[in-house]
């Protein structure tokens, strides 16, 4: 395994009074040490060289990644600073006893890395890789995947970890708590793209954190805790390796069981987006399969909180309604909950309320709810629903939180049933001359036709609805009729008529909230 300098410095005995100077190489580029003596010849890139003061001329020929180890000072420091990397001890060292001392820290991690090497091949465990690692880096050590659930740590209990550690499990589901979450991302500033290591210092600790990545997509990430200590150098190289193995592992782990829930959540994706699901995909929806019903959700969240990463959200709400799968879709989580037996009857919708709220209610969000249903193939339309319900639930009550696709649907019907045309031009003459009478006086004839058809062209209980008496409404009527032109005993016109009142009611609807204070 190759070293660093910064690696090599922090483990040389203090008694060598080591110092690095030159050029600066964090990466682990550095081969086992060997003594520079004879006839001169040039400084390799990713050679370690072992030389007295005496040997330095300034001629030599040194490459840029060179590792020089100096015992003593040289006229020509200055010079080799500009080329490559040294590090400097004292000219009493005995030159055998540092090349010992040298060979120690490369056994050291050499058999590190082959312990890495033989749990990959063999467990891949991440357990048995972060265990070994511990001693290397002589700090607590743990790894979180893709959806922020903890996958190992090397110190703690979940109990102890609960009481000591700076992100905790939340009760026994090994996910961070919203709250402890936000700090997190507050403290990695939202950089789960980023590839380089994160070092972060917050109230004397310090956290070293690196991210995982499989086919560039974020898979997890591997965090060091510097407890009233400082990162060390060369820390981030070694943890740099080490979390190839993680990932690597990581990868090897996509083919076990536990991962059957991604294959699950992109079958409901294909499902969603209108794709044939296949004969795999059908087996992998099975273990939703079962008595009740189903009910499909969409939740947007705007605000701040619209970049925390939607595979924590994802396994936050999956962790709190454990009958559901959640995936993201078109910047949105959609959810797929299974509905018990007594929920499908009539309680269902106020039991998803009370799991549902808590999990996200620090955020602002809005949910579409669909009908309930039983066949998941049918899933792209009920997911339509919520569109709608979303759609049409913000721009009447954008105060509330959540929409259920029925109590919007006959104002989506109306919509869809005017289409593109502007809903006046299906006005009949009649319509227009009620409408032209409205606008100027403060009686509203179409108010009233509305309410008397809604009433099944019932007086007395249109009289009744406006506060009318009946000889009142009747005279009304009378002129209603005489400028509508139109036969209320036919149902078809009957129809036609409460369509396009109600789609005036609705425009009406939306002006209101537009210009509210008009």
């Amino acid at each position: 395994m190759k070293l660093s300098m910064e690696i090599i410095c922090a483990n040389l005995p203090a008694e060598f009074s080591a110092r690095i100077k030159g050029l600066k190489n964090d990466g682990l580029t550095l081969e086992r040490p060997e003594f520079y003596i004879g006839e001169p010849r040039p400084f390799l890139s990713g050679h370690l060289y072992i030389v007295s003061a005496a040997e330095l001329s300034s001629h030599t020929r040194t490459e840029q990644g060179a590792g020089i180890i100096c015992i003593g000072n040289s006229l020509y420091i200055e010079q080799y600073k500009e080329r490559c990397s040294l590090l400097l001890v004292d000219a009493s060292v005995n030159p055998m006893l540092l090349f010992n001392s040298l060979t120690k820290i490369f056994n050291t991690y050499e058999s590190w890395s082959e312990k890495l090497y033989e749990i990959l091949n063999s467990s891949a465990s991440l357990k048995e890789m972060i265990a070994c690692s511990r001693p290397v880096f002589e700090n607590p050590l743990f790894v979180l995947n893709a959806d922020f659930h903890y996958l190992v740590h090397s110190d703690y209990t979940d109990q102890e970890l609960e009481q000591q550690a700076e992100f905790r499990f939340e009760n026994k589901k090994n996910l961070l708590p919203l709250d402890a979450f936000e700090k997190f991302l507050e403290l990695h500033k939202l950089s789960l793209e980023e590839r380089k290591p994160i070092l972060l210092t917050v109230n004397g600790s310090s956290f070293l954190n690196i991210n995982l990545f499989q086919d560039n997509v974020y898979c997890g990430c591997l965090t060091i805790e510097y407890y009233g200590k400082k990162c060390r150098a060369g820390d981030e190289a070694l943890a740099l390796y080490l979390s190839r193995f993680l990932t690597l592992a990581l990868k090897k782990y996509t083919f076990f069981p536990g991962n059957e829930k991604n294959v699950l959540r992109q079958s409901l994706r294909d499902a969603i987006n209108g794709y044939q699901v296949s004969l795999s995909q059908r087996r992998s929806l099975l273990p939703l399969h079962a008595d009740g019903e189903y009910v499909c959700l969409t939740i947007r969240f705007t605000g701040p909180q619209v970049q925390l990463p939607v595979e924590y959200l994802c396994s936050l709400i999956e962790a709190e309604y454990p009958n559901c799968v959640a995936l993201d879709h078109e910047s949105s989580i959609v959810v797929c909950a299974q509905l018990g037996k007594k929920e499908a009857e009539n309680t269902w919708y106020e039991t998803l309320k009370s799991r549902f709220t808590p999990v996200i209610q620090s955020l602002n969000f809005h949910v579409g709810v669909s009908s309930a249903f039983k066949r998941l193939e049918d899933l792209r339309l009920y997911y339509l629903q919520t569109c709608a319900a979303l759609e049409n639930g913000r721009l009447f009550a954008p105060e509330e939180h959540y929409y259920l696709f029925e109590d919007y649907a006959l104002k989506e019907l109306i919509i869809n049933m005017i289409g593109n045309l502007p809903f006046k031009m299906y006005y009949s003459k009649g319509l227009h001359l009620l409408e032209e009478h409205d606008a100027q006086s403060s009686v509203s004839y179409l108010e009233t036709l509305r309410v008397y058809l809604k009433h099944n062209m019932s007086a007395t209980k249109t009289a009744e609805a406006l506060y009318l008496n009946r000889s009142t409404l009747l005279e009304r009527l009378s002129r209603i009729k005489s400028l509508l032109h139109s036969d209320l005993s036919d149902p078809d016109e009957r129809l036609r008529l409460q369509i396009l009142l109600k789609a005036l009611e609705i425009h009406n609807e939306i002006q209101d909230q537009a210009h509210p204070d008009t």
